[in-house]
């Protein structure tokens, strides 16, 4: 009997030393050897890194994976860390390390990829007693830590950088008294001489109308396709980078499991998919939907601490630091992308030049038999999405932004310091703020429905 103990404990030190070191120690936790090797190859295939293989594509549970990596370090695990308030947001959750609360408390650490590999090859971890933690857990503990901090950062982070692209203080006075004496001019002179003033401001706005008129048939000329006249190839997984998506859920019961269902057929490596579904802390009910949906290891949820003002784009920037892709998408709670459009809009951005900074997916709506209201809907979106937004891309015109499936460079969208969360027309002012900055706003061919 102990010489077969022995044994089997001498076969998984061999197969643990032919594994990659950031999942050699699980052959010794009790998990196949030759799955792991054959998990390390595929990881290996797609360009992602084995640990995260692992996780994300739900063959390893997260809390397993690190209950295994504290038991092979000798340190405890913990699942409810207090966090000192020297915590910050985001830096010590995208570095897996933050100081636990007390004097000489030492460090709650989750790490992963190159951090996780270092640990394991050195023995050597920061100074100070240490604990485990999940990446998961401590993200949310971090947020919890610093909620205050969070909840300024989302909604001032634009007006305290760019005071003059924020609708945080509305308009100036000299703005305001401008238009009370305009409008107390028209009132006057359209008592006084009502068929001069009409005549008058006819003249005044008709060019403004005609321009319009202009725009919309010129754009409508432009020859914008449906289908695409061109096929993208098809990249490698392991050329894909990580792809950030953010979703913004309110009170969103009803649809909570159907967005989860959409984004778990999305056409991309799993590993490299970093998916953010940010809740408000007064709305229990979705997160118990969502706690009861077997949830796929790519995605995470994320609580916005209370504050103001209670808007989705405030909710879009407390995500928007943690996103770790080379690409960010927003979609909607009711959206059901194309399975490919990720991939789509990868190979999109590499036939652009740097300036264009986004990609406009088309939408359409799905209940178009319901009523002659939702058909009138589906002729607008029809219309903005297929025709108006694509010639306006095509000539180079600022384009106000739909709200959803808007794909970023990440890097562009936190320069501009993401969403103006007073601002509740928050995809259009961000597209038109774009333009101003210099970038550029192309037409993804690729669909979106939408309740």
């Amino acid at each position: 009997m102990r010489q077969g103990l022995a044994e089997a404990h001498r076969q998984s030190t061999v197969a643990a030393r032919a594994l990659p070191v950031e999942i050699g120690f699980l052959a010794r936790h009790g998990y196949a050897p030759n799955a792991l090797l054959q998990a390390s190859a595929l990881a290996s295939f797609a360009g992602i890194p084995v640990d995260e293989f692992l996780i994300k594509g739900g063959y390893i549970p997260e809390q397993e994976f690190y209950r295994a990596l504290a038991s092979e370090l000798g340190l405890p695990f913990t699942s409810s860390p207090r966090l000192s308030s020297r915590a910050h947001y985001p830096n010590s959750i995208l570095a897996g390390l933050a100081p636990a609360a007390g004097q000489a408390a030492g460090f709650i650490l989750a790490p992963r990829g190159p951090t996780l590999t270092q640990l394991l090859r050195t023995r050597h971890p920061p100074g100070g007693p240490l604990l485990i933690t999940t990446p998961s857990i401590l993200a949310r503990a971090v947020i919890r830590a610093q909620s205050r901090a969070v909840a300024y950062r989302a909604a001032h982070e634009l007006p305290d950088r760019r005071r003059d692209l924020s609708s945080l203080h509305g308009a100036s006075l000299a703005q305001i008294a401008a238009l009370v004496a305009l409008a107390l001019v028209a009132s006057f002179a359209g008592v006084m001489v009502p068929a001069l003033t009409i005549a008058l401001l006819g003249a005044a706005l008709s060019p403004l109308f005609l321009g319009l008129i202009v725009l919309r048939l010129a754009s409508s000329m432009l020859g914008a396709s449906v289908e695409p006249t061109t096929r993208l190839p098809r990249q490698d997984d392991a050329a894909l980078p990580v792809y950030t998506v953010i979703a913004a859920l309110y009170r969103e019961r009803r649809v909570a499991s159907r967005l989860v269902a959409a984004l778990s057929r999305l056409d991309y490596p799993p590993a490299k998919l970093d998916i953010k579904l940010v809740l408000e802390a007064d709305d229990p009910q979705t997160l118990a939907v969502l706690r009861r949906i077997a949830m796929p290891g790519f995605i995470e949820v994320i609580i916005a601490p209370p504050g103001e003002p209670r808007t989705k784009p405030r909710a879009l920037n407390v995500a928007l630091p943690l996103a770790q892709g080379d690409f960010t998408v927003v979609y909607d709670a009711e959206d059901v992308p194309d399975p490919d459009q990720l991939r789509k809009s990868v190979a999109t951005f590499a036939c652009l030049p740097d300036e264009f900074a986004c990609l406009q997916a088309r939408l359409t709506i799905d209940n178009t038999d319901d009523s002659w209201l939702a058909r009138m809907f589906t002729i607008e979106y029809a219309a903005l999405f297929d025709v108006f937004n694509p010639g306006l891309a095509e000539i180079g015109s600022p384009i106000a932004l739909g709200g959803t499936s808007n794909h970023f460079r990440t890097a562009v969208l936190k320069e501009v310091c993401g969403w103006d969360a007073w601002n509740v027309t928050e995809d259009a002012d961000l597209g038109l703020r774009l333009s101003r900055l210099g970038y550029r706003v192309a037409d993804l061919l690729s669909a979106i429905i939408s309740i």
